[in-house]
């Protein structure tokens, strides 16, 4: 079973301090484009979180995603194509996901290197677990080509370069 848990990417901890010392505090302290900053503004309005946020390593898709997380007030799992995970994983994070938290808080699932997965593992992320509100799904990939169609179709799309 998935714990419910915030996964701190492992880093020198120097920098884990200047990330939580200069972590964004709102949408508009995020060093994206204005479009993307309203887009990502009006997606919190809305409360129905389906992102895909795509491009290179360092364009601060994690950096939207924690604050996502920060504003919305969410439990997070997180999970981490990189490591190998299959479609068990998601399904795991999915049931985890789809249960009432102890906080009674929403709760978010966060696939960082979603395209590392494959795309049988990631179609779980289509049907009745898009239904529910109650959870935010939020993609993270360097490439969106490589998440499935059937997926790609119910999320917004962020794509920096």
């Amino acid at each position: 079973m998935v714990k419910n848990k915030l996964v701190v990417k492992s880093r020198h901890p120097a920098a884990l301090n200047l990330l939580k010392n200069h972590a964004p505090e709102c949408v508009d302290d995020l060093a994206w484009p204005k479009d993307f900053r309203e887009l990502l503004g009006q997606i919190i309005e809305t409360k129905r979180i389906r992102v895909i946020a795509a491009g290179t390593p360092g364009v601060g898709k994690t950096c939207g995603a924690e604050l996502l997380i920060r504003l919305l007030d969410l439990d997070a799992i997180w999970l981490r194509g990189i490591k190998g995970g299959g479609i068990d994983e998601i399904k795991e994070a999915v049931v985890a996901a789809s249960m009432v938290s102890l906080e009674g808080k929403r709760r978010a699932i966060i696939i960082d290197e979603a395209d590392s997965y494959s795309s049988h593992a990631l179609n779980v992320l289509r049907g009745d677990t898009m239904e529910d509100d109650d959870v935010a799904f939020i993609i993270m990939c360097n490439d969106a080509a490589k998440i499935p169609d059937a997926v790609r179709s119910r999320y917004v799309h962020l794509r920096r370069k």
